[in-house]
């Protein structure tokens, strides 16, 4: 079966000059019709970059990004991307972030058939009874599960979700969490999660893939997980295999990719020409003991005497 999203010897860098910065260095990437892959990797290692060639956002240097074996030249009803910072309009309530993005893409649509849809993308993330709320009026959670909906509501064949709970509390991304994961199972979208946490890459996919650090981060080898669903994080903590995944994707991101380069310094100290003290050689008495005389401090010198 042909990948529904493929990356073939992707580089990335910016800037130019000695400012140039490689960000991604050959990448290779397939990932299947209805798999959830997350991609984990450390802060800084270029995993929005990468996810933004997925979203056709920007474009690769070298290789190409292929989506239904066409490359990705711009963003694409089919591809939906989901921001940390959840990017909702904050003068629009919950309803009308959800209606703008479903007007767009179905302006063929009745009316009624739009309100239906959207309704049912609220009720899917639990949000029906803030419809008619701002932004500012929801917790974090709750405009983080607005963004999702948006992006489930105009029906993409993929989600891309780049790092989405990483700014929300330990409880409520726990609780997101488990909507994205029964959201999946209902709906069996093609997931590209991006993190830098094991557990939830454990906990949420089909297959883990790290990204090694930057500069030119590439994909490590990829670990699948082969747990059963659904899966509970609290069961999770004493299985064995859980803990067995999670060592090799730490290990791996940990140690595979390019070795930093070491440099060795050679530094010469001059010290001062002191010699210690010779316990053999005879004493004298010096401010009221008996000390020790060094060798060189027994000089001769002639001496003169008239008679």
């Amino acid at each position: 079966m042909k990948p529904l999203i493929s990356l073939e010897g992707v580089s990335k860098s910016f800037g130019s000059g000695q400012q140039k910065t490689n960000v991604l260095s050959n990448i290779q990437l397939e990932i299947k019709e209805g798999e959830f892959v997350a991609i984990v990797g450390y802060s800084g290692s270029g995993k929005t970059t990468l996810i933004s060639i997925l979203a056709g956002l920007i474009h690769p240097d070298k290789g190409v990004a292929m989506y239904r074996e066409h490359p990705i030249r711009e963003p694409d009803p089919g591809r939906a991307l989901v921001f940390q910072n959840y990017s909702l309009l904050p003068w629009l309530s919950v309803w009308d972030n959800l209606a703008l993005a479903v007007n767009q893409v179905f302006p063929h649509w009745s009316t009624s058939k739009r309100e239906e849809h959207i309704n049912h993308y609220l009720d899917m993330v639990r949000l029906t009874p803030a419809k008619r709320k701002r932004p500012s009026e929801l917790s974090g959670g709750m405009r983080q599960r607005v963004a999702l909906a948006r992006a489930l509501a105009i029906d993409p064949e993929v989600l891309l979700l780049d790092e989405p709970l990483g700014a929300l509390d330990a409880l409520t991304r726990g609780n997101l969490q488990e909507e994205i994961a029964r959201i999946w199972s209902e709906n069996k979208k093609t997931v590209v999660l991006i993190t830098n946490d094991v557990d939830e890459g454990i906990l949420l996919a089909d297959r883990v893939i790290p990204l090694t650090r930057g500069p030119e981060a590439t994909l490590g080898q990829p670990i699948h997980i082969n747990l059963p669903r659904p899966r509970n994080r609290k069961e999770l903590n004493h299985d064995a295999s859980f803990k067995d995944f999670r060592k090799r994707i730490i290990e791996s991101l940990m140690h595979e990719g390019r070795q930093p380069s070491t440099t060795t310094v050679r530094r010469t100290f001059v010290l001062p020409n002191i010699l210690p003290e010779d316990l053999n050689a005879p004493g004298t008495f010096r401010f009221g003991r008996r000390s020790p005389v060094r060798h060189e401090e027994f000089k001769q010198e002639p001496l003169e005497i008239e008679i």
